[in-house]
């Protein structure tokens, strides 16, 4: 398969999937003949959400969360323990943004040996972080 071929199909399946996570129809934009999903609260186009797990260099962790945390894209970089030793969850305007993002900048960051990417297709928020009802 060609790789034009191939990043197309992969564009309308992301697309599809961004489109059943905001809980709307998939739509195609008529001028680019490029799918898109958009928000159905605002009517803006979503974002994408990930998770990124790393793997670090022994002994790195806290400096590799503070330099992530630098970047506009992190949300929050965070510790943990088990098979990955950083997680941070990143917000970019789209597919391409993001891996434009991982590859040219976080995975340069020092020290990050592994990445795997965990794209958010929907989130639930507790109790505590729901919008106030009046």
């Amino acid at each position: 398969m060609s790789r034009v071929l191939h990043e197309w199909i992969s564009c309308v399946r992301t697309s599809e999937i961004c489109a059943m996570a905001a809980d709307k129809p998939f739509q195609k934009d008529k001028e680019s003949n490029l799918s898109s999903s958009t928000n159905r609260l605002d009517g803006e186009t979503m974002t994408v959400l990930a998770y990124v797990l790393f793997k670090v260099s022994s002994g790195t962790e806290r400096e590799v969360c503070q330099k992530l945390v630098e970047f506009t894209e992190v949300l929050q970089a965070d510790i943990i323990f088990g098979e990955y030793d950083v997680i941070a969850k990143m917000e970019t305007e789209d597919l391409d943004a993001l891996e434009g993002f991982l590859s040219e900048r976080v995975r340069t960051v020092p020290n990050v040996l592994v990445t795997s990417t965990m794209i958010i297709s929907r989130e639930y928020k507790g109790k505590s972080h729901r919008p106030k009802n009046k």
